[in-house]
């Protein structure tokens, strides 16, 4: 198995050419399977994945571990670039996920409701994920 993190909250000091963000993406690669293990809260992986050499376009599925954007905010980067492979993610939580900051402010950390509605043919919806290693 090979994981190459694609995007995470520090810069890389083996690659400084890599953007960083609040968020995390990672590659996997196991026994020929390419997974996508979740996106970032922007496109910014899709720069990173290319300056590594990381075809997105050949990902074979996706997983968002959650429906937060720093998890899932670069879904509709990912559909750019590949227009087959399944994202697998557990059902969305019902209503708008907020964080309150200092106690005072409320802002969503949802990933963009609407995006299911106009890909839904590419989710793949779980009432509850059941992850096992062997």
């Amino acid at each position: 198995m090979r994981v190459t993190g694609l995007i995470e909250n520090r810069e890389s000091p083996d690659h400084p050419e890599l953007q960083a963000e609040f968020g995390l993406s990672l590659h996997v690669s196991l026994d020929g399977t390419r997974i996508l293990f979740d996106t970032g809260s922007t496109g910014a992986f899709t720069r990173n994945a290319r300056e590594l050499g990381i075809d997105l376009a050949e990902v074979d599925l996706a997983v968002l571990s959650h429906h937060h954007f720093d998890h899932g905010g670069g879904i509709e980067a990912f559909f750019e670039r590949n227009s087959r492979a399944a994202v697998h993610l557990k059902r969305p939580p019902v209503g708008t996920p907020y964080a309150r900051i200092f106690g005072m402010v409320t802002r969503p950390v949802g990933i963009d409701p609407t995006l299911l509605d106009r890909f839904a043919d590419r989710f793949v919806l779980w009432k509850r994920i059941n992850l096992s290693c062997r």
